[in-house]
């Protein structure tokens, strides 16, 4: 539980990574150890369970079905900013999770920054539903 909880954050996501890369497993070594447990379409975390709890990996597209009722709860614009979240993290990973993508989320989706914010309602819209989406994905 303790994992998933850190997983959950993109800072905290990042600096357990760092600490990890510190002992000598980064982001290239667990992708290698992806490709040997055949889980090229899961998820970094998914790894790590297995690695430490031989809990079976799941696919991305699996996974995003945990948030379908957080999806449910939110307004018509909120959703499609998540379905386009979802879209990149099935398509490219966790990388598309980070602290640093959510302005570059919202200037490929709404082709602004400004039009994206005014658009989901406000900067904190935006980041609250950024972040409770990775919550949800992994709690």
């Amino acid at each position: 539980q303790e994992l998933k909880e850190q997983w959950a954050t993109p800072k905290t996501r990042e600096e357990l990574l760092d600490k990890m890369a510190d002992v000598g497993y980064d982001k290239e070594t667990l992708c290698k150890i992806r490709t040997l447990i055949d889980a090229e379409n899961s998820d970094l975390l998914d790894v790590l369970e297995y690695i430490a709890f031989n809990v079976e990996p799941i696919e991305r597209k699996e996974r995003v079905k945990k948030v379908d009722a957080y999806r449910n709860s939110l307004s018509a614009v909120e959703q499609e900013f998540v379905n386009y979240i979802i879209s990149l993290y099935i398509r490219e990973g966790v990388e598309e999770l980070g602290a640093t993508k959510l302005p570059e989320i919202i200037n490929m989706m709404y082709g602004s920054i400004s039009d994206g914010v005014s658009a989901l309602g406000g900067i904190d819209v935006a980041r609250n539903t950024f972040l409770n989406f990775q919550k949800h994905l992994y709690l």
